[in-house]
């Protein structure tokens, strides 16, 4: 290589050189090693694009919508996001993570995916560049990272346009219904860490509101432990397989019982046995289920009003564009 500086170099690749069409990747190697400060910020900058991208086919893959259409576009708002305002990390610094037109919160997400493949692209390309792999290599780390990165956050099902729960990642289908007004407001999201492999579970003990709360691996489950404490005027109930598996009926508010309390400790330990037939292992379940809805404790919570992030006070999408 002469010592003309970067560009001599890069005037190599003019189509008029000598044994040259386009381009020579052996010349593309030298230049990388000559510039390897550069070419790791291009590495890094090209997967933030890329990471850009996968951003929305992690959301709209699952879902079975298109990548192309519609545009990109704001939530809250429906305004369609301009280019300006899609440059990775930038526009999401400049707008301080919200809708330029709205005023929306945008999900950190977007940045943080943006900063991790950017990142990931970096590392690969110093790791080639230190062991002095060939370029082909480098090409393989940055396909594999944009395939792999999409499939390990995409572990939802989707059914005709609806995302299921998911038994065996352990993802249940969770609601928060009102119950004490009439006033028709609901919450949906999913919850992770119960392990149950079948069934679902409901209860009307839910601090601090109370309301009828209830989780499960199918919708059909779900409704029969739902319906079963309307029928009852609330409690705690476990069904699987189109069956009722335990009941703690709770009439008194939905919340206490008047029968003795050894008659109501043998209703609580068939319950926590359905449980444990169900699939969960954690000692009183209901206890941990019994504070999902509670929205001033750390960090997603989950009420009649739809789930709330009680770091800001404020609701969030349950599927982020």
């Amino acid at each position: 290589m002469t010592s003309g500086g970067f560009s001599d170099m890069l005037s190599d690749f003019s189509a008029d050189s000598p044994g040259l069409a386009i381009f020579d990747p052996a010349v593309f190697g030298e230049a990388i090693h000559a510039y390897p400060v550069f070419f790791a910020f291009v590495a890094f900058w090209f997967g933030c694009c890329i990471g850009s991208f996968l951003n929305v086919c992690v959301y709209r893959l699952p879902l079975g919508m298109s990548l192309i259409s519609p545009p990109s576009h704001c939530t809250h708002c429906d305004h369609v996001i301009t280019p300006i305002e899609n440059i990775p990390i930038f526009s999401y610094l400049c707008l301080r993570g919200k809708c330029r037109w709205c005023g929306a919160p945008i999900s950190p997400r977007y940045l943080i995916g943006e900063l991790t493949v950017g990142l990931l692209y970096m590392a690969s390309f110093a790791y080639v560049l230190h062991f002095k792999l060939p370029l082909p290599t480098m090409c393989l780390y940055f396909l594999t990272l944009s395939v792999a990165l999409p499939a390990a956050l995409i572990d939802m099902k989707v059914r005709d346009g609806l995302v299921e729960a998911d038994p065996g990642n352990d993802v249940l289908k969770m609601a928060v219904f009102e119950r004490h007004h009439e006033t028709g407001t609901a919450g949906f999201g999913f919850v992770k860490g119960f392990g149950f492999k079948k069934g679902a579970m409901a209860q009307t003990v839910a601090h601090d509101a109370h309301n009828l709360l209830v989780a499960g691996t199918n919708d059909a489950d779900m409704a029969l432990a739902a319906n079963t404490l309307i029928e009852c005027g609330g409690g705690l109930c476990a069904a699987a397989d189109g069956k009722v598996l335990a009941l703690v009926p709770l009439p008194i508010a939905g919340l206490m019982n008047d029968l003795p309390v050894e008659q109501m400790a043998g209703l609580v330990a068939k319950l926590s046995d359905a449980w444990r037939e169900m699939g969960c292992a954690i000692n009183s379940p209901y206890m941990t289920m019994a504070l999902i809805p509670l929205a001033c404790l750390p960090e997603l919570r989950l009420t009649n009003r739809g789930l709330v992030d009680c770091r800001t006070f404020s609701f969030a999408e349950l599927f982020a564009e």
